[in-house]
């Protein structure tokens, strides 16, 4: 990856800005417009030492295996703002992360290579192990800060997660979108952090916690509200992806999640005309959230897992809640109480939203197939992942039969026969 030159910025400049926004803030004043062009500054002047250690990370990233993940973005404005409010003795010119890449590794094993790798070719200044202490809220991860390679005085953030751990961490996100929450900054929400808690040690729940996870989602009806939002966005997200014409040209993307929870996503051939689109949404009076950030080997499936939280289409917590319903199901052994009912009726209604989606999903490929204008390497992701999810529901769930000559019937297969009957 090649960035255009920067400006460089002292810490000394960095850390009288800080100041002086801090003081507005806490006297309930905004910022200038000539001290947000600054912190613009500020931000883009980060440039350089960004694009030496993405070479070197994405190398790294490889060595902790070939599906691995790399991303990076710049701090968001609001995020800094924010951080400047939250942390009253932090200076600016101190903040760690103003600048910073992700490693996704589908591997837990692959961490303590890429960690090893990463003090060989940096000088490391610290490590949060997030992975051996994890946070009150349930995350685990590293959080690696380095050394500039070309500004000692200059400090960069490299995060290296599991993609189940990033899986998790955008759902934190998502749930502030849909919520109109700030909990990944901090704000409290007894059953929507109780919620998130479970799900960040979703292998080791018992079947108390998995009761109470569907407790509180049927409580704030979280499953219904986020397959709401991805439904709406799916189509339009795909179409977008799709009229990409090249991923050699357009490197670089604004992912963007508007007031409505719609979202968008724009494409850049440069970092220079990115960064300038982004500031120009940052100015904008009706705030929606968006990030600049640039992918390795940008592939659709890959773009949703990195900044899933911004792409709004789906989220493995859909899955995850099923296999949570069957467990409990199976424990009850599908007796007639009331309770099990209403599973049952709540299990049939989110499963046909699931298959109503897929078939949404046909239909637009069908319709875009013949389309000469559109990215026909795209459109083949497309209809690969189609197939994935089909081949992930049970057999003959789309048409709603079951094979009712098949003697060793699993315990889905006997739940679908059971929502079937009360049609």
């Amino acid at each position: 990856m090649e960035l255009e030159k920067s400006n460089v910025i002292s810490k000394s400049t960095a850390n009288r800005l800080g100041k002086d926004i801090r003081n507005l803030i806490e006297n309930n004043q905004d910022p200038s417009e000539e001290q947000i062009n600054l912190l613009q500054n500020y931000r883009t002047s980060f440039k350089d030492d960004l694009s030496v250690v993405v070479s070197i990370v994405s190398d790294i990233a490889q060595i902790g295996g070939t599906d691995s993940i790399t991303a990076f973005r710049v701090k968001r404005i609001e995020s800094i703002l924010s951080k400047i409010k939250r942390e009253p003795t932090m200076q600016l010119g101190n903040m760690g992360d103003i600048a910073g890449c992700r490693i996704i590794l589908y591997r837990d094993d692959n961490i303590n290579t890429v960690i090893s790798q990463l003090q060989l070719r940096f000088n490391v200044l610290s490590i949060n192990d997030y992975i051996k202490n994890p946070k009150e809220d349930g995350y685990n991860g590293y959080h690696v800060y380095i050394e500039s390679p070309i500004n000692p005085k200059r400090k960069l953030e490299i995060q290296v997660r599991t993609k189940e751990t990033h899986i998790w961490s955008s759902l934190v996100e998502i749930i502030d979108h849909v919520y109109s929450l700030k909990l990944k900054e901090g704000e409290k929400h007894e059953d929507l952090q109780e919620f998130l808690f479970y799900l960040s040690r979703k292998k080791k729940l018992d079947i108390t916690q998995k009761q109470k996870i569907i407790n509180i989602d049927k409580k704030h009806e979280i499953y219904s509200n986020l397959f709401g939002v991805f439904l709406k966005n799916y189509s339009r997200i795909r179409l977008e992806w799709l009229n990409v014409t090249s991923f050699e040209d357009k490197r670089y993307f604004i992912f963007e999640v508007k007031t409505d929870n719609t979202s968008a996503i724009y494409s850049f051939q440069n970092y220079e005309d990115a960064e300038e689109s982004y500031f120009e949404l940052f100015k904008k009076e009706d705030k929606s959230n968006f990030v600049l950030a640039h992918i390795e080997k940008p592939k659709f499936k890959r773009m949703c897992l990195a900044y899933a939280s911004y792409v709004m289409i789906h989220h493995d917590y859909l899955n995850d809640w099923n296999d949570i319903i069957l467990d409990l199901l199976k424990l009850k052994q599908i007796n007639s109480n009331e309770n099990n009912n209403n599973l049952l009726e709540y299990f049939k209604r989110n499963l046909h939203d699931q298959v109503k989606l897929i078939e949404q999903e046909m239909e637009e490929v069908n319709k875009y197939e013949q389309n000469a204008d559109v990215n026909l390497d795209s459109l083949k992701e497309w209809k690969e992942e189609i197939n994935e999810k089909l081949n992930l529901l049970p057999r003959n769930t789309v048409n709603g039969n079951i094979n009712k000559g098949n003697k060793s019937m699993s315990f889905f297969d006997r739940i679908m026969k059971k929502i079937n009957r009360s049609r």
